[in-house]
């Protein structure tokens, strides 16, 4: 994994490799895989999946990529990566497009650099979840802000998906309430609060970390 790890597996696992520093998971396996797979038992298809990896992780690679980065993406394209598939598989419906949109207009801005936007209706489904990372992901294309934290209320949970553009640590924030991620990405679920709670304990945990 590429996040940081922040509790202990429920089960031990015959293998455990944790590296932060990488951009993406995808990023750290194809960098095993030149090491020790035979050219030819990498499919195109495979290949095309895990550049799909790096490209959701780094933003298209605009964000918390390096030089291992590229050439992961070398590596991959090499192997018959197909840049093209990789774009299409990040295309929306339009009924997407529509749910997004409610996340936007309810939006708030805290501290004049962060960005929380909670949306709890009846219209919510499992499916929001995703919603709610683009969501959080596009609130940080809004001049001026910094972090954005997206919240979508499933049943008895509370979704939360924070972003970052680099300078506010949104893991730690995060961690507060009991999730976890990466620096520039993370979320958490919260169970039996209400809204107003989680607010509440949300703006107290910026407070800590913004300074």
């Amino acid at each position: 994994d590429h996040h940081r790890k922040t509790a202990e597996f429920d089960r031990a696992p015959d293998v455990e490799y944790i590296e932060p520093s990488a951009s993406a998971t995808c990023e750290i396996v194809a960098e095993m895989l030149e090491q020790v797979l035979p050219n030819d038992e990498l499919s195109a298809a495979e290949a095309t999946l895990m550049l799909a990896g790096i490209t959701l992780d780094t933003k298209h690679f605009a964000k918390d990529t390096g030089t291992r980065t590229f050439s992961a993406a070398m590596y991959l394209r090499d192997r018959g990566a197909d840049p093209t598939v990789v774009q299409s598989l990040f295309r929306e419906s339009y009924s997407d497009y529509m749910r997004e949109a409610r996340f936007r207009s309810n939006v708030e801005i805290y501290r004049e650099k962060v960005a929380i936007t909670v949306v709890e209706d009846d219209e919510s489904s499992a499916a929001d979840r995703i919603i709610a990372s683009k969501a959080a992901d596009n609130l940080l294309m809004v001049n001026g802000i910094r972090a954005s934290f997206a919240v979508v209320r499933i049943g008895d949970t509370l979704h939360l998906s924070a972003r970052s553009s680099g300078a506010i640590n949104v893991q730690l924030i995060v961690e507060e309430l009991g999730g976890g991620g990466h620096f520039a990405a993370a979320g958490a679920q919260i169970k039996d609060k209400s809204s107003a709670e989680m607010l509440t304990a949300l703006k107290a945990a910026i407070d800590k970390h913004l300074k």
